[in-house]
C-alpha cells in the first residue's frame, strides 16, 4: 500500500459515495491514492473468529459477483472524475469494522460515511 493511500469503507450507499468524492478530492491535493474497501460478512448469526477462520468460498457467487461489479464500476467512475488518483478497489471477507481497523495501520487516512446500508434509522 502507497504511505498516502486513503482508504474508504464503502458500500454503495449515497453517504459511502461522499466518503468517495471527498477522499478523491483530498487526494488529488496531496498526491495520495484511494483505495475502496466493501467489507462483507455474509456468515449471518455466526461468531467472527478473525482472519484466516472464514471458509474458502461464499455461499452465493451471485451476490459476490454483484459486489465485486459495484466496487469496480465505482472505482471507473472515480478514475474518470478524477484521472490523476491511482483508485482501487475490492471486497473483503470480514466485519467492516474489524476490516477497516487492520487495513488502517498501512493508510494514510481512513474516510467512512456517517451511515451505511444497514437497516437502522439513526
Amino acid at each position: 500500500m502507497s504511505v498516502r493511500e486513503l482508504l474508504v469503507g464503502f458500500d454503495g450507499s449515497d453517504d459511502s459515495q461522499n466518503a468517495l468524492t471527498w477522499a478523491l478530492e483530498e487526494a488529488s491535493r496531496s498526491g495520495g491514492s484511494v483505495r475502496l474497501i466493501y467489507a462483507f460478512e455474509w456468515m449471518s448469526g455466526a461468531a467472527w473468529a478473525g482472519p484466516g477462520m472464514l471458509p474458502t468460498t461464499w455461499p452465493d457467487e451471485t451476490a459476490r459477483q454483484e459486489l465485486d461489479d459495484m466496487v469496480k464500476a465505482a472505482v471507473d467512475a472515480a478514475a474518470k472524475s478524477h484521472p490523476e488518483v491511482q483508485v482501487a478497489g475490492e471486497v473483503v471477507d470480514g466485519p467492516a469494522p474489524l476490516v477497516l481497523q487492520e487495513r488502517s495501520a498501512h493508510a494514510h487516512l481512513v474516510v467512512v460515511g456517517s451511515r451505511g446500508q444497514g437497516g437502522f434509522a439513526g
